[in-house]
């Protein structure tokens, strides 16, 4: 480990001062888990950049090893040939797998994917998230 000065407003250092204590941690392992914890989303966050909604893409599936084109939904013209998008088999990929560009998808066309994918789920994308009651069952007499 190496030692490193840092200057921070008195607020500052009381506050991470009571999140370690809370935490049952020191003042340099909270620093350092914050330190950490900011570097993953920062790298998180630059993926995310270079993966955008409605981009096309190339990637590589582990089984069976072949390379397709997937449709990036998380983040925002023109292809060259027609294509279809199958909405039924939607499935979470791993983004070091996600490669080069192929085109990205019309604000048009990512309206009617969204429709796709939302009767693909079985959800309205106007209606309102309902909150499901669980019931609770009762056992005995």
């Amino acid at each position: 480990m190496k030692t490193v000065r840092l200057t921070l407003e008195e607020d500052l250092v009381r506050a991470v001062d009571r999140a370690a204590r809370g935490l049952k941690t020191t003042r340099s392992g909270f620093t350092r888990r914050a330190l950490r914890d900011a570097l993953a989303r920062l790298a998180v966050a630059r993926l995310e950049d270079q993966h955008r909604r409605g981009d096309v893409r190339w990637y590589r599936f582990p089984q069976p090893d072949k390379r397709c084109p997937v449709l990036v939904l998380t983040r925002e013209d023109g292809m060259s040939h027609s294509y279809a998008v199958n909405c039924d088999h939607l499935q979470t990929v791993v983004q070091a797998r996600v490669g080069s560009l192929i085109t990205t998808l019309s604000a048009e066309r990512m309206v009617e994917v969204a429709r796709a994918v939302s009767f693909a789920l079985r959800i309205s994308p106007t209606a309102p998230a309902r909150r499901r009651v669980a019931r609770r069952a009762w056992g005995g007499t």
